[in-house]
Formats: structure tokens, sequence, C-alpha cells
């Protein structure tokens, strides 16, 4: 029996930003030979962003290729049709490919972390985007973190985000309420508690600071103190915790979900000490 490929072997090769200076796998391929990706999780495109790019392709050209894949006697495109949708509005009849050799499943993995890379993603499609990568695929933090370019930190606390209440993640998706201000709400465990003063933030338009203040007074009483540790250990750790004790003795809770999680707060904690 043959050995199924591991996912993500070198699929973070496909993303990287290198300029197209080696010619090795790149050609160029007329645009109306390239079928489009019947599978693309991104079926709305601004037609403002399209034309800045159109723009921007008509100054410099294309920078990285579209990636393809032959099958079926077609050119099937992998990543990159915002890149040839502004290539037609520019005015191109080429465009710069990169063949690649990858299986569907590879192919599904690919599209969705392109479209998780969009730049006008609201931060809930964002955040549900790696959940898909945890769960479907099974890759850890670490792994998210280094295909789509951001820090282990960043694809936490974007995953933490989907823990709201389903009203005020609405709310996050229209862009009525902050990344920072969602993050705050997060400390508000009382569903309904956490709904009202997400309406209040946006009928109010409070700024961060605002919003801070008044979570504080929505969470259980308790010392401030505590209170502003834990937010800042569960943003650098990405994960919850809990101060409890006073001033003299106490307990560090830091919660985590797998070994993976694990070894991953230990290296945050020990920065990257070997254990004996």
């Amino acid at each position: 029996m043959e050995k199924k490929r591991g996912l993500g072997r070198g699929l973070d090769n496909f993303f990287n930003t290198e300029p197209l200076n080696d010619d090795r796998h790149r050609e160029t391929l007329p645009i109306d030979d390239i079928t489009a990706n019947p599978k693309q999780p991104r079926k709305q495109f601004s037609d403002e962003s399209l034309e800045e790019l159109a723009e921007s392709i008509r100054n410099v050209g294309i920078l990285q290729p579209l990636l393809i894949k032959k099958q079926d006697g077609q050119n099937l495109l992998i990543a990159g049709e915002r890149r040839l949708r502004a290539a037609k509005l520019a005015g191109l009849l080429d465009v710069p490919v990169r063949f690649i050799d990858v299986t569907e499943e590879e192919v599904d993995q690919i599209s969705l972390i392109e479209n998780i890379q969009r730049e006008d993603l609201n931060p809930i499609d964002e955040g549900e985007g790696y959940e898909t990568l945890k769960k479907k695929y099974g890759y850890t933090q670490e792994k998210i973190a280094s295909l789509v370019g951001k820090s282990r930190p960043y694809i936490a606390n974007a995953m933490r985000l989907l823990k709201l209440e389903p009203v005020v993640k609405e709310m996050l998706k229209r862009g009525e309420l902050t990344i920072s201000q969602g993050k705050l709400l997060l400390s508000i465990k009382d569903g309904n508690k956490q709904i009202q003063q997400a309406r209040r933030i946006v009928k109010e338009g409070q700024t961060i600071e605002e919003t801070r203040e008044e979570t504080k007074v929505i969470r259980p009483k308790r010392s401030s103190y505590y209170g502003d540790i834990e937010e800042k250990l569960m943003d650098r750790l990405g994960t919850k915790t809990l101060v409890k004790g006073n001033m003299n003795r106490g307990q560090l809770v830091i919660d985590y979900h797998s070994k993976d999680d694990l070894m991953r707060i230990y290296d945050l904690i020990m920065g990257g000490e070997l254990i004996d």
C-alpha cells in the first residue's frame, strides 16, 4: 500500500513572497487557458480592491506567479484567483504561473490558506479558517502561524474570539466591534451580559479604554491588579489563565488542551530551553 503523504509537506513554500527569480518551475500561460478552481472558498471579490490591484499590475506586473495544477488536460488554478481577475481588468493576455504537483487534499488546504490571507477578511472568518486547519488537518498553532506568516499568539487570540456569543461574533464580522474590544468581552462569562455590553459599546461608540474600564466593572468582583495580570498573560500565552490567592501567596493556573499546546506554552515561558 502506498504510504500517504504527510499533510502540509512544504506547503509554506507555496506561499513565500520571494520574487520570480527562479525560472525552473515558472512559465506564462494565456489567461483564457486557465480554469478556475470550483472549490475556491472565496465567492465574492471587492470591485474596488480588484481595480487597485489591476492598477498595480499595470505599473509593476504580477510579482508572484499563480499556482497551477495540471488536471484532466486543464490548467486548474490552485491559488491566485484575485490576481487572475485583476490581470484581466489590467488587460493582460498572459500571466506568470508556477506548476505544482499536489494532492486533492492539499489543493483544499492551499485554497483555504490563501483565503485566510486576504487583507479584507473579518476576524471571525479568519479565526474559523484557523480552526478548520486545526480540526480538519491536525495543524498546531505553530504550524498555522508558519503557513500564514503570523505569530503564534496572534493565531491563538484569533481563535479565542470564536468563544464569543454568536450575536457578538456577528458584530465583529460587520466591523461594529474591534478585535481588542472582542478580546475584552471574552472576560464576561455571562452570555447575556456579554451581549448587552457589546450592544452598549456599539451604541455609545466606546473607545478601547472605555470598554476596558466597563468590562472590569462587569467581571466578577476581584482585584483589578489580578485581572490585568490575567489579561496580559492570556494575550501572551494565547490561553485562559487564572490567578488565585492574595499578595502573599497563591496559584497561577494556565489552561492547555493537548500535549502540543503544553509544549507551546513551555517554550514561550522557557524561551526554547530543552527539557532534560
